[in-house]
C-alpha cells in the first residue's frame, strides 16, 4: 500500500481516438475483477490486475453503436446497458439503449422515437433481477421541439425474458437523468425536488413525496439508499435524508 502506479491502461488512446474518451458512468467494476470502460466509439473488459484489454466491441464494425455519444454504463448482474442520447442519422430524432452480455455481445437494442415533435433521450437505465427474467429500468427526457427548455420524463420497465415493454409511468414534468436507484423490490427517483417510489414488478406509484423547492434548488447527485433511507444531495449542497416507506423528511 504505498501508492505506486501498478499499471496504466491506453488502448484506446493508442488507436488514435484521441480524447473522445470517457462520459458519465465510464468506468464500472464487476466483482469477477474485470472493469468494464465504455468510450465515444468503443467498449472495453479490462482486467483488473494486469490492466491488460480482455474485449473490445468497436463502432466500427458494429453499426448500432453510431450515434452522438455514450452517456451512461452500468454493469450488474451480468447485464451491461449504455445509451445514446441522440441516435444515428440512418434513424433521426430517436434515442436507443443498448444491452449487452458480460462478453460485449449485443443482447437487445431498444429504440424511443419521436412523438408529435417531442424528441427523446434516454438519460440512464439499471437492470434488476426478478424471478429468472432480467428488467431494464430508465428514464426518457422528453423535449419539445418548440422550446427545447421544456422537459417532461417518464419511466420504463422492459423485460428482456418476454421480450416486451411492461409498464410506462408518465406525468413526471422535469428531468430526472441519474437520480434514481433501486432497493427493495422498489424503484426511486427525484425529478427537480419531487422524489418518486414505483414498484417495479408493475408500475404503480408507491408514494410520491414534493419538497416543494426552488427549481434551482433541485437534487443533482444519484440517490444512495440504505438501512430503509434515502439520502440525497441537492445543488447547493444540503443533504436530505427520507423515510424508504413512505417518503417522509427524516431530517435535512
Amino acid at each position: 500500500m504505498n501508492g505506486c502506479l501498478n499499471w496504466r491502461w491506453d488502448d484506446y488512446y493508442n488507436r488514435g481516438r484521441g480524447n473522445s474518451g470517457i462520459y458519465n458512468g465510464g468506468v464500472n467494476y464487476n466483482n469477477a475483477g474485470i472493469l468494464y470502460w465504455s468510450g465515444l466509439w468503443s467498449y472495453y473488459s479490462i482486467d483488473l490486475n494486469s490492466g491488460k484489454s480482455i474485449l473490445r466491441l468497436d463502432a466500427d464494425n458494429c453499426p448500432v453503436m453510431s450515434g452522438e455519444h455514450t452517456f451512461s454504463f452500468d454493469e450488474n448482474e451480468g447485464v451491461i446497458l449504455t445509451n445514446y442520447e441522440v441516435s444515428d442519422v440512418s434513424l433521426p430524432d430517436t434515442s436507443k439503449l443498448i444491452v449487452l452480455n458480460q462478453d460485449l455481445q449485443i443482447r437487445k437494442v431498444l429504440y424511443f422515437l419521436e412523438k408529435d415533435d417531442w424528441l427523446p433521450g434516454v438519460t440512464w437505465a439499471l437492470s434488476y433481477i426478478s424471478q429468472n427474467d432480467t428488467l431494464v429500468l430508465g428514464s426518457i427526457e422528453w423535449s419539445n421541439w418548440d422550446s427545447m427548455s421544456t422537459e417532461r420524463s417518464e419511466i420504463f420497465c422492459y423485460s428482456l425474458k418476454a421480450d416486451s415493454m411492461l409498464w410506462t409511468y408518465r406525468g413526471i414534468d422535469k428531468g430526472v437523468r441519474k437520480k434514481h436507484a433501486i432497493y427493495d423490490g422498489r424503484y426511486y427517483l427525484v425529478a427537480g425536488s419531487d422524489f418518486y417510489c414505483l414498484d417495479i414488478l408493475t408500475g404503480r406509484l408507491v408514494w410520491k413525496r414534493s419538497l416543494n423547492l426552488p427549481l434551482a434548488y433541485r437534487f443533482v447527485d444519484p440517490l444512495t439508499i440504505a438501512d430503509g433511507k434515502i439520502f440525497a444531495r441537492n445543488s447547493i449542497g444540503d443533504t436530505y435524508c427520507l423515510n424508504a416507506t413512505n417518503g417522509l423528511v427524516i431530517w435535512a
